[in-house]
């Protein structure tokens, strides 16, 4: 039971005392003994230490004998929001195999932590379906595979154009992850043409790399830098997405961008490029905006018909702002 039960229980922590039972079958002539038996659960929560995941209310059974665990269907809450699991983990070589199968629905009425107006930004509920392939190994290694998707069927997304979602759209959205207790490898892959690469550090907290595009290039070209935001369009409104990150009201103070900096390398690249912008009111054609960050400071390139400068910023200097030329037009220009 120590190495079967008792492999997979250490890593998980319970709340609640549990019930169960215990059966031994002594054999007369020597064999193995042989174990069986069951765990209730009812209301419990549990962490999963590895993949540092809390699950409550859970309610289902837990069987085991002396080689593997499993239960089928097993009820929990994930942050809040239901799901249900089907689990199998069994003794192999040195190691413990857990494979498990999950689906939930997720829902914005249901969802804990979520301001006004990111409540606002999603609305509705979905399904979800994901599992995961646990490795766990002597002296607390292991290692994993996971995959999550959905097609957001349900779920509503306010954004501004071009990622605006209606409820009745399907939209599929996969995430793959794999690692150990060092390091992720992580992925998304969304069907509107957004793409996510990362490599999250477990031991420093921080990820090494940050990718994000709606190119299909991430596969073929390495981005400039760590962390790397390159984005292209037909059209965009950077107005709108302006005033919705103003409607989300929660105030941006240092202590806030400090801790999501800290998760992030300081070597950064953006790329933005737009056939046609809308900022400050004003149309801008073939905007492009090239800039970098990283610890000797911030330089960047903004070029359109109607635009063409650099911005420089260091440490312990002034902002510096140099434009070759600028057209900016009234509200009543005719040309």
């Amino acid at each position: 039971v120590k190495d079967s039960v008792g492999a997979a229980l250490q890593q998980l922590q319970l709340s609640k005392p549990l019930t169960g039972d215990l059966q031994l079958v002594i054999p007369v002539d020597g064999d193995p003994v042989q174990v069986l038996g069951h765990v209730q659960f009812a209301g419990n929560a549990l962490k999963v230490m590895p993949l540092d995941l809390a699950l409550t209310q859970l309610d289902g059974e837990l069987f085991f004998t002396e080689a593997e665990t499993r239960f089928n269907g097993l009820k929990a809450e994930l942050w809040g929001q239901p799901m249900r699991i089907d689990y199998q983990g069994a003794l192999q070589d040195t190691s413990y195999q857990v494979q498990l199968g999950v689906q939930g629905r997720w829902s914005q009425a249901r969802a804990q932590g979520l301001s006004a107006g990111w409540q606002r930004t999603f609305k509705g509920q979905t399904q979800w379906q994901g599992s995961v392939a646990l490795q766990l190994h002597p002296d607390s290694r292991y290692d994993y595979q996971a995959q999550w998707q959905s097609d957001l069927k349900g779920l509503a997304l306010t954004w501004p154009a071009p990622y605006t979602k209606s409820a009745n759209q399907s939209l599929p959205l996969r995430v793959t992850a794999r690692g150990s207790q060092s390091a992720s490898t992580l992925r998304a892959d969304w069907q509107n043409g957004l793409q996510f690469v990362g490599q999250l550090d477990h031991l420093k907290h921080q990820f090494s790399r940050f990718w994000i595009s709606n190119q299909s290039t991430l596969d073929t070209l390495t981005p400039p830098a760590p962390v790397s935001l390159d984005l292209k369009f037909e059209q965009l409104d950077a107005d709108a997405w302006q005033a919705w990150w103003q409607q989300l009201g929660q105030p941006v103070d240092g202590a806030t961008l400090s801790h999501a900096g800290s998760w992030l390398p300081p070597t950064q690249s953006v790329q933005v490029q737009s056939q046609q912008l809308n900022l400050a009111s004003q149309p801008w054609d073939k905007f492009s905006l090239q800039m970098t960050r990283d610890e000797q400071g911030v330089q960047g390139n903004v070029l359109a018909n109607q635009l063409s400068g650099e911005v420089r910023w260091r440490p312990e200097q002034p902002l510096s702002v140099e434009l070759a030329y600028l057209h900016w037009r009234n509200p009543d220009y005719n040309p």
